[in-house]
């Protein structure tokens, strides 16, 4: 059954499989106890009702409104006004955008800590992104993952050179198409682009925030409100002072852990809790996390898989591993020594390798990984499965359970996928020319 208007308050354990929930149902406030065998905490990553506003001395002192980005679809009347927004990632440009159209043209100022580099929704207007980021291929150019098969950790250190060459390419075509350079230089992230996008830092920008930058329509300054003078005026930290009639936060949540069981609380720690697939904690039975656990770029495929990865849990068709602390420790070591830049968030921090994530769930229930079938055989499905994006639609037979109907198509439980059969093909495709190029140089030049 499905009850709305009710909140769970708490979730207590009664003993190793059942969990009291204290609910509080309907406008009356009534509460009540109900028990299950299993909880499943579907309630996303952050917490819409804790907003983050960084603390400003003197802050009583500003003599506008302050708003977080959450709340500013419900601002009234803003004719006129100079809006200042804190932060740099989609929602600080979203805000931009809605503050120079509702102010009628006023100029509004974005100030940032640390910029980001942005990921054009075309490159040059011709390349989607998806075919940069959303692929196989795209994933294995970032930094090694965790889990790699043995020809990508080969070919990795064999042609790392070239693997850095490709980043400094994509690097100079960000930054010619959305202008970096000379007086917009400060916008150009110093990281660089393969690691912040390999902890996560990327952002999918609109195709006019840069453009409205360089008509000046948009201002961006690379500083933080040191303090809020007795005037109201914003002095920052390079000492300059700005005027403002409304403050914006575009500053994010934080993570709401107050209802979860107090066993659950003991696993949080500083850069959030680690789990088995991050979804069931070591230690704590019968409950799990469903995205709200974990970071995906795709925030429909990723639930739909974690789904139908703790049904097959549920019903008994997979077990947890039995050594489930020493490979969640382990990931933890991993996690901290190569995601140095992910803060709060490198315990569940996926985003762009979110492919390597799905796999690692299907492989456990058996299904296939390979999810581009192209229609022109194995050399097709070979280049399709590297380097066609990958989209929720290749996932529908995991979600409906289709997949299952097809013998060809399921596998041992947590069985490893095999890669030879494509790397083979590619290397034969690319092997052709370069004999073709080098035979005909040969005899050009015998």
């Amino acid at each position: 059954s499905i009850k709305l208007r009710a909140e769970v308050v708490s979730v207590t354990r009664i003993n190793h499989t059942k969990w009291k929930l204290l609910i509080q149902s309907g406008r009356g406030h009534t509460h009540s106890y109900e028990i299950f065998d299993f909880v499943v905490l579907a309630t996303g990553i952050y917490s819409p009702e804790l907003r983050f506003i960084p603390k400003i001395e003197g802050v009583e002192h500003f003599k506008g409104n302050i708003f977080h980005s959450e709340d500013t679809a419900y601002i009234g009347d803003r004719t006129g006004k100079k809006v200042v927004i804190v932060g740099f990632g989609k929602s600080a440009q979203d805000c931009a955008f809605n503050a120079y159209k509702e102010s009628g043209g006023i100029p509004p100022l974005i100030l940032f800590r640390k910029s980001h580099w942005c990921v054009p929704r075309k490159i040059f207007e011709k390349v989607p992104m998806q075919w940069l980021l959303y692929s196989r291929f795209g994933q294995g150019t970032l930094p090694l993952w965790q889990q790699c098969g043995p020809v990508e950790g080969f070919l990795h250190k064999m042609f790392y050179p070239c693997v850095w060459l490709y980043w400094r390419v994509v690097e100079c075509a960000f930054t010619l198409q959305q202008g970096l350079y000379g007086s917009c230089s400060h916008l150009r992230p110093t990281m660089a682009i393969e690691d912040d996008m390999y902890c996560g830092h990327g952002i999918i920008c609109h195709p006019d925030f840069f453009p409205m930058i360089h008509e000046k329509k948009i201002g961006a300054v690379h500083s933080t409100i040191q303090r809020v003078l007795p005037t109201g005026q914003l002095q920052l930290h390079d000492d300059s002072i700005i005027e403002a009639d409304e403050l914006v936060f575009a500053t994010g949540f934080k993570r709401n852990f107050e209802f979860l069981p107090a066993c659950l609380l003991e696993k949080v720690e500083s850069d959030g809790i680690y789990a088995y697939r991050n979804m069931i904690v070591p230690g704590v039975p019968n409950i799990a996390f469903l995205n709200s656990n974990v970071t995906t770029f795709s925030n429909i495929t990723t639930p739909a898989i974690q789904s139908a990865w703790l049904a097959e849990l549920i019903n008994g068709n997979i077990a947890l591993p039995p050594n489930i602390e020493e490979v969640v420790e382990t990931e933890k070591k991993w996690r901290r020594k190569h995601l140095k830049h992910a803060g709060e968030s490198r315990a569940y921090l996926v985003q762009f390798q979110q492919i390597r994530y799905w796999d690692s769930l299907l492989c456990d229930i058996g299904a296939e990984v390979k999810r581009k079938i192209s229609g022109y055989g194995i050399i097709g499905d070979a280049i399709s499965n590297f380097f066609v994006p990958v989209y929720s639609a290749d996932y529908k037979t995991i979600v409906t359970g289709e997949w299952k109907n097809h013998p060809n198509k399921t596998y041992p439980l947590k069985y490893i996928p095999s890669f030879w059969k494509e790397w083979s093909i590619l290397g034969l495709l690319i092997s052709i020319p370069v004999g073709v190029v080098s035979t005909t140089s040969y005899l050009t030049f015998r």
